[in-house]
């Protein structure tokens, strides 16, 4: 079938009819339920873009400046993101010679979809915190949490999988962070033992990553399943329950996916803020995201009601939805604080 071109960006554009062939029928379902219709047809149209590469400067090894000047000699146009300081986008066609770089290779610079440097950002850690990462493999929120607090504190990384864990140790090697102990195990049974222990926490949680879709990339989609969203959503409240009682009081959480749906997102919440009212442990408050993370286009509020038109708590309100678009992966996150 023909293709039409997208002169704004020089590639071949795959056409919704073709898009909606390829990718999952039930995933496509589930998201028209999910958003409106317009949000709906925003979407479809991000999964046939390409978006640009970011990556974010490891201060750790270097600094902004230095990287700036750095990459004004070399063949890497990059520019900095408005309202992120530290985080560049350059052209995608040029990721493959990046990631072959010495800016790579050696730490400098940590490639990183804009989305995902937002969460540790709205976890805001500060330096000497007690951290808990419940989920870190590969390590790009963990690493970027060490670069921000200068490899002061503690990071506690938990990782289930021997490959992941080790994956996520070389990546913190090369990008000299020094804070941390790994621990090969579940979250779910690591925090036993930590009770009113953290600072902070991060349960970037396993999800089935429809907002990283791509028709470009097949394995972005090709192992998606109602099955697997059903397997990683009661994973996912188990995460966020342990999480929630190793956090110390006036502790703060980040809960956080790329994926769209509401069975892994606002109905987690849900069942999480129901669950602790019930079991009389009245201590959850969803915070307010700051509001510059509000003012991009792709930020939209959460669902207040499910599939069966049933209200959602209303502090979920509180959270943010990112669609995907040429800018943004699709994200939910929400803050969660431990009140005293």
């Amino acid at each position: 079938m023909k293709e039409k071109e997208d002169t704004t960006r020089g590639t071949q554009v795959i056409s919704i009819k073709e898009l909606k062939k390829r990718l999952p029928k039930e995933a496509l379902e589930l998201l028209e339920r999910t958003l409106e219709s317009n949000i709906y047809d925003k979407v479809l149209n991000a999964f046939r873009i390409k978006r640009d590469t970011t990556f974010r400067v490891n201060t750790l090894k270097t600094t902004r400046n230095n990287i700036i000047k750095e990459l004004q000699k070399s063949e890497f146009k990059a520019k900095e993101i408005p309202c992120f300081e530290g985080f560049f986008r350059i052209d995608n066609s040029l990721e493959t010679k990046l990631l072959d770089s010495n800016f790579v290779k050696d730490g400098f610079i940590y490639l990183q979809s804009l989305s995902s440097m937002i969460v540790p950002l709205i976890l805001n850690p500060n330096k000497n915190d007690k951290i808990l990462d419940i989920a870190a493999s590969p390590g790009s929120k963990t690493t970027q949490i060490a670069s921000m607090i200068g490899n002061s504190g503690i990071i506690d990384a938990i990782e289930p999988d021997f490959i992941r864990m080790e994956r996520l140790k070389y990546n913190c090697s090369i990008q000299g962070v020094n804070n941390i102990n790994f621990y090969n195990t579940r979250g779910e049974l690591f925090c036993k033992d930590k009770m009113d222990y953290y600072d902070k926490i991060l349960c970037d949680v396993p999800c089935s990553g429809e907002g990283r879709f791509s028709i470009y990339d097949k394995s972005s989609y090709n192992g998606w399943s109602k099955k697997e969203v059903n397997r990683l959503s009661n994973l996912q409240i188990k995460l966020l329950n342990s999480a929630f009682k190793s956090l110390k009081p006036n502790g703060i959480l980040v809960y956080s996916t790329c994926t769209m749906n509401l069975y892994e997102n606002e109905l987690i919440l849900d069942k999480f803020i129901k669950e602790g009212k019930s079991n009389i442990e009245s201590d959850i408050e969803i915070i307010k995201i700051d509001n510059l993370f509000t003012t991009f286009n792709e930020i939209i509020k959460p669902i207040l009601k499910d599939y069966d038109n049933n209200e959602l708590d209303k502090s979920i309100s509180k959270a943010i939805r990112i669609i995907p678009s040429e800018n943004f992966e699709g994200f939910f996150i929400a803050k969660i604080k431990k009140k005293v």
